[in-house]
């Protein structure tokens, strides 16, 4: 989806960590799955080693030992990172956990596959491409540790079913209605 290795290696591993967040869950080791454009040996070797570089970056922040994991040629670089994690079975966040008369909170910007898919139509502003590139490798862990200690009880990590799609997800999941009265936006966000 992105043509700079080391930055498509930072974001697939918080993308990825973003689902152990959001199930309450520590990360504790990761597979890389990654896939490197057909080509000469040392390209793919130096695009495969930015890819990791970035990852392991992320990886390591997070306290996650990257373990191992497969590589492959294809038509285009991509990369994508299995993560296990910890978590107490009391402490699991699922998406069946919404009670009556809680509020959503997002803790990221919404709108980044709206960008990218501008982007590769060539109808997206510079500016907003730098600015979702720059959302999309921004990691979770602190708002996931916030929301815990203040009672959390459901989570899911918003992507690419949008946020009404999560939304009914969690809210079949937890038997319960969901009203979003106001999506206004903050002027600090980046789009």
């Amino acid at each position: 989806f992105w043509p700079d290795a080391y930055l498509l290696g930072r974001i697939a591993a918080n993308h990825a960590l973003g689902d152990c967040y959001a199930m309450g869950a520590v990360p504790a080791s990761a597979l890389a799955l990654a896939v490197v454009p057909y080509g000469p040996g040392r390209f793919q070797e130096a695009e495969l080693g930015d890819m990791l570089e970035g990852a392991l970056q992320v990886l390591s922040a997070a306290g996650c030992e990257l373990v191992g994991g497969h590589s492959s040629e294809g038509p285009e670089l991509s990369a994508g990172f299995a993560i296990t994690g910890h978590v107490k079975p009391a402490d699991i966040l699922t998406k069946s956990g919404l009670q009556p008369g809680q509020a959503l909170i997002l803790t990221k910007s919404l709108g980044t596959g709206c960008i990218m898919a501008a982007a590769m139509r060539g109808q997206a502003k510079g500016r907003w491409i730098s600015s979702c590139l720059e959302a999309m490798a921004v990691s979770s862990a602190g708002a996931a540790r916030i929301l815990r200690q203040h009672g959390c009880s459901a989570a899911t990590d918003v992507t690419g079913f949008g946020l009404l799609g999560h939304a009914v997800e969690m809210a079949r999941a937890s038997q319960v209605w969901t009203c979003v009265k106001c999506l206004h936006r903050v002027e600090s966000t980046m789009f």
